[in-house]
């Protein structure tokens, strides 16, 4: 065996080859203390395992290859794969954008329905607005009365593409009005929802009259689950940090007030943990008279 200064006490060795299609990926090595510790047995068992381990490098340098290409290529799993690692709203939205812009668009904008999840919504909230010459077609943080919207509710929840919005088709009078006015042309609207539950909707639009490429529409159709399911999941995590937070202040206002040694002592834990919890400039407490001191209400206060 090789004489390996870092492995001393090593009495006998095989070194086997990692192949795969005539191809040598490397060996696997195998070292024992005891003198003559492999027989023929133990080589076919090592020999397999080393085919098995060259199989499975082989499979991995594959599909890290094949992942590659397909960021490389494919919008779609890009998208896919930056919505799985978003983790706050704005975060998913910015993915969203990003993605949209890339499919040849001028602009789009990103609203979600109030109160979330109702098949009725009362508000329109524009949480995104993008536009390649950088003036937004409705300012990000915008609301809008669902019925006092530019488009009818119905609408905004359906998926559907308009290359020309001046020639017949779904659009009311009023929308075609309302786009015209903006500048735009072609437009292309993609639901946010959880099984029945409609979330919002992005719109995408150019302003130049023309169909959507065949690849922008399945990205869009890709869009609805994946966008939807990244929404949902960034809203939970929300909730669950915003748990955790109330939790912790209450925790921290109870240790407060579990060591104060007096009445005034407690009312300022209070006043100043109401206060933190709720970034309010101050808190005004009032007991009853005497409650304190004996005396006035002006001392208990």
């Amino acid at each position: 065996h090789f004489d390996n200064p870092l492995l001393p006490y090593t009495r006998s060795e095989v070194t086997l080859p990692l192949m795969v299609g005539g191809r040598l990926l490397g060996v696997l090595d195998v070292q024992s203390t005891e003198e003559a510790a492999f027989d023929e047995d133990d080589v076919r068992a090592l020999q397999s395992m080393a085919d098995q381990i060259a199989v499975a490098l082989e499979n991995a340098r594959r599909l890290s290859d094949e992942a590659l290409l397909l960021e490389a290529t494919s919008p779609i799993y890009r998208a896919s794969r930056r919505l799985t690692t978003a983790t706050t709203l704005d975060e998913v939205s910015q993915v969203i954008v990003e993605t949209v812009a890339e499919s040849g668009v001028e602009g789009c904008i990103i609203a979600l329905f109030e109160p979330r999840g109702s098949s009725e919504p009362q508000w329109v909230h524009f949480v995104a607005s993008w536009r390649k010459d950088g003036s937004p077609l409705i300012p990000s943080g915008t609301r809008l009365p669902a019925a006092a919207g530019h488009m009818r509710t119905e609408m905004m929840q359906r998926l559907w593409s308009v290359a020309d919005v001046e020639q017949p088709s779904f659009l009311t009078p009023e929308e075609v009005a309302f786009f015209r006015r903006v500048g735009v042309a072609a437009v292309a609207n993609i639901p946010l929802r959880i099984g029945d539950k409609p979330l919002g909707f992005v719109a995408a639009y150019r302003r130049e009259a023309g169909p959507f490429s065949q690849a922008a529409l399945r990205l869009y159709e890709a869009l609805v689950d994946q966008a939807s399911l990244a929404l949902e999941r960034a809203w939970l995590l929300e909730e669950a940090r915003r748990r955790a937070e109330g939790e912790a202040t209450i925790r921290s206002l109870s240790d407060r007030i579990a060591q104060a040694v007096d009445m005034r002592t407690v009312l300022r834990s209070v006043a100043e943990g109401l206060s933190e919890a709720l970034h309010a400039a101050g808190v005004y407490v009032e007991l009853g008279p005497g409650t304190l001191t004996g005396g006035s209400p002006e001392e208990d206060r």
